[in-house]
């Protein structure tokens, strides 16, 4: 109860009239860090609950998708390192990385596929 209640609490804190990305980040980050005063539970919530939406982006518009991967890349995937938790780190890198850099992540994914298929 109380971590659905910590995660409503931060999903809830005002939104401010951003003059750029960097201050849209940075209210991220602390609405961020008033949740981990409470209970880290809720910031395990938030990744779980931000890798089921990177997971689902593909239904979004384009626009939408690059301003999430750029705020996952940023603030989730580094929280989700500090905090031990490898697997969502790497997975929401990877799916960041594929709408923020789809040429990059092409021949990266390639290059990977074929050492696979050279190790098999």
């Amino acid at each position: 109860r109380n971590i659905v209640e910590g995660e409503t609490k931060v999903s809830k804190l005002p939104k401010l009239a951003f003059a750029d990305y960097a201050d849209e980040q940075a209210e991220n980050l602390r609405q961020m860090f008033i949740a981990m005063t409470d209970d880290y539970r809720i910031i395990i919530v938030k990744l779980a609950d931000r890798l089921h939406n990177m997971r689902t982006l593909r239904f979004m518009k384009p626009e939408k998708q690059k301003k999430i991967s750029r705020e996952t890349l940023d603030i989730f995937a580094p929280l989700a390192h500090r905090m031990g938790i490898w697997q969502v780190k790497s997975e929401l890198e990877d799916i960041s990385f594929m709408y923020l850099y789809p040429e990059e992540y092409k021949k990266v994914n390639s290059i990977l596929n074929e050492r696979r298929n050279k190790i098999e």
